[in-house]
């Protein structure tokens, strides 16, 4: 209350906020934005420089095996391309290098 006993204005809502409806669209609308992509369906053979045998198990899991004989599993098909099987490029190339770890 201010010096005349009237009350205090309500203040504005800040430019540029989030309104929001009663069932919470917006809230749902941005979990859904920062979904992960749907697993990749592969319909033919799946091909990795350096390694065969390349195949996805019944829990999800794929599988692949290096040139070397060491087996790499992953999550995904994504993951098992550029990570798994990078890092066994790597530390294969380094220990026939003959390079100290």
């Amino acid at each position: 209350m201010d010096s005349h006993g009237s009350a205090a204005p309500t203040p504005s809502p800040v430019s540029g906020a989030t309104s929001r409806s009663a069932d919470g669209d917006v809230t749902r609308r941005r979990q859904a934005d920062h979904l992960p992509p749907p697993p990749r369906r592969v319909s033919g053979p799946v091909e990795i420089a350096e390694f065969h045998d390349i195949r996805q198990r019944d829990d999800g899991i794929w599988i692949a095996v290096h040139d070397s004989g060491r087996v790499i599993t992953a999550p995904s098909l994504r993951r098992l391309e550029y990570i798994e099987a990078l890092k066994v490029r790597i530390l294969y190339s380094l220990h026939t290098s003959g390079a100290a770890l």
